[in-house]
């Protein structure tokens, strides 16, 4: 019930529409609980001549016989008719309103998924996220469907029948009782094996949208390394899982259903046999009451066993769910402060100031290694700082932690004298142009591409970056130009372009701080001295910071700053660094081949 008030909570803003829908639901199963009244009434008055005291009261016209029939048959269509209004337009509002539902959870989802923090899409893989989004939008408004269209006016005929029942006879009615409780209770049962059933067929769905994701995704590498037959035991092994969940769980139902038919058939073959000796023989019922009685029987087992299917697939359903609400809960670890302001650039100073970290597991726990204790470094206004060591040193993670992916556990990172954790995340990022190794490249085309930096550039502010980023001529070569479609994650172009199409993008973002994090390591050396006449462009009178592994490109920067286990063990230029005897730079320098008289 606590998942089914949080996602309506959810709804807020079509509480008006869920509403009027439970009215006409309401309304559509008050009436339809009252027609076997009529049945009753015919079947008397055909074969006693006489009505009820109500139907008395409402009938018009009671001269005759005749007349009185088509009165309670008049009344009886007026009844059908009502019925068949509100059930019409609950067939119209119900689509609509599922429809503007799944519109507000899919922009609500799409909000949720953006506002958390990027360590949660590096411990999650895509595939199981979209599996969980996907699931939990597809179910949820059949939770509410259930709830409101399909549960509540069946209970509502129900009710109606039992107090009926209850009201002709009440040794039948606790017979009845009877048998609704041990129906129920195996109902209980089954929804019981269900839901733990779906929690780990759910959990087998994510895994395998996980490796079929990863198929996709690293068709090359499989193809590489000649690891279909690899990829499809894996996808069988979670077909096993799947069909072992699924057989186990149906076997299960099967035998309770069975069991439950049979208790109700057993119940339904003594009443017909109670009812008719009372007809028979005591004449303490009447033929309308037992056709009454008929009626109503059929509206109890009908709507007792729908309802609790409709709850057994309720259950079923709110396991999607809870866990999309699960990941929606998900804590977000960077946050903009009550008060955050807009980042106010002037000239794009970085200084990291007495900063703490560590990364965390999967499970939010805090790994045991930091990454930094009380590190320091100060970086001026248009300055180019390359950042170079081993692999682990923690010269990515500068960036992630200047571009807010993760907050320090202590300390204050600083953009102009503007602590970063106290302005807006977003206005942090705008002010900080990062250029990746591997670039990512939308879907689409160039000209999308481009403006996905600057929505608002014109045709010829692109073709400048492009021109400015060695890229213009290659652009102009293709037939379609900037309207070319690059291809999933720019599969279209090579490595040297799609790093030249990053720096066409930094371009137009034009952010006085720029970050190239390995931008030229995986390079033929043709692409990299394009990219290092392009990089030399982009990075003019900016703030710029280098990370890289390849120490040849990182000789005219103004200063090079080493790490070793995330602390600074040297720093000066190029050839300061190399005139040290036993310098740790001099040594790595020297590990990577390259003459040291350069």
């Amino acid at each position: 019930m606590r998942d089914i008030k949080r996602l309506l909570g959810h709804l807020q803003p079509i509480y008006y529409q869920i509403g009027f829908l439970f009215l006409l639901v309401t309304i559509t199963a008050l009436l339809s609980a009252a027609t076997p009244w009529f049945y009753r009434e015919v079947i008397n008055f055909l074969t006693t001549g006489e009505i009820s005291q109500w139907f008395k009261s409402v009938i018009p016209f009671q001269s005759s016989q005749y007349t009185t029939l088509l009165g309670i048959v008049g009344l009886y269509v007026g009844v059908l008719l009502l019925e068949d209004i509100f059930a019409n337009l609950r067939k119209y509002y119900g689509p609509i309103t599922r429809t503007v539902s799944w519109q507000l959870l899919r922009k609500e989802a799409l909000v949720k998924l953006q506002d958390l923090s990027m360590s949660f899409f590096y411990k999650n893989p895509p595939g199981a996220i979209a599996e969980k989004l996907n699931a939990g939008l597809r179910e949820s408004f059949w939770v509410v469907r259930i709830s409101i269209v399909d549960i509540w006016p069946t209970m509502i005929q129900f009710i109606v029948a039992v107090v009926a029942i209850s009201f002709l006879n009440s040794t039948i009615a606790l017979g009845l009782l009877v048998a609704i409780v041990i129906y129920a209770g195996l109902a209980f049962w089954r929804s019981k094996i269900n839901r733990r059933a779906e929690n780990l067929f759910r959990a087998s769905m994510e895994d395998q949208a996980r490796k079929w994701i990863g198929a996709i995704t690293y068709q090359e590498l499989i193809k590489q390394f000649a690891r279909e037959q690899w990829v499809e035991s894996e996808m069988n092994a979670i077909y096993k899982v799947l069909l072992d969940i699924e057989q186990r769980r149906y076997r299960a139902m099967a035998w309770i259903s069975f069991v439950q038919e049979l208790v109700w058939k057993l119940v339904v073959g003594l009443v017909y046999g109670y009812g008719g000796y009372l007809v028979l023989v005591e004449k303490t019922l009447s033929i309308g009451d037992l056709v009454l009685f008929v009626a109503y029987m059929d509206r109890v087992m009908g709507p007792l066993g729908y309802v609790l299917d409709m709850y057994d697939q309720l259950q079923v359903s709110l396991v999607s769910v809870r866990r999309m609400l699960e990941l929606w809960d998900t804590p977000i670890e960077v946050k903009d402060v009550a008060g955050a302001v807009e980042l106010k650039p002037a000239g794009g100073s970085v200084e990291f100031k007495n900063v703490s970290f560590r990364y965390r597991e999967a499970d939010g726990k805090e790994k045991k290694e930091m990454v930094f204790k009380n590190f320091n470094l100060k970086i001026k206004p248009h300055e180019t700082v390359a950042i170079v060591g081993p692999s682990g040193a923690g010269k990515s993670t500068l960036v992630k932690l200047l571009l807010r992916f993760y907050d320090p556990d202590k300390g204050t990172i600083m953009i102009d004298n503007q602590a970063i954790d106290q302005v807006k995340q977003q206005s942090v990022r705008r002010n900080v142009s990062a250029i990746l190794q591997d670039v990512m490249v939308l879907n689409t085309t160039i000209k999308e591409n481009l403006k996905f930096a600057k929505p608002s550039a014109t045709t010829k502010e692109m073709m400048h970056a492009l021109k400015m980023a060695n890229l213009s001529d290659f652009v102009n070569s293709l037939p379609k130009k900037l309207n070319t479609v690059l291809g999933e994650r720019g599969l279209r172009l090579s490595g040297g372009e799609r790093q030249r199409l990053g720096l066409a993008r930094a371009l137009l973002k034009d952010a006085e701080i720029i970050v190239l994090d390995e931008a030229t390591s995986a390079l033929d050396s043709e692409n990299e001295y394009q990219i290092q006449q392009a990089i030399a462009r982009v990075v003019e009178n900016k703030t710029t910071i280098v990370i890289a592994h390849r120490l040849s490109t990182v000789k005219k920067a103004d200063r090079i700053v080493v790490l070793k286990d995330g602390k600074i063990v040297e720093q000066g230029t190029h050839k300061s660094l190399l005139r040290k005897k036993a310098g740790y730079y001099k040594k790595l320098y020297s590990m990577q081949g390259v003459l040291l008289k350069d």
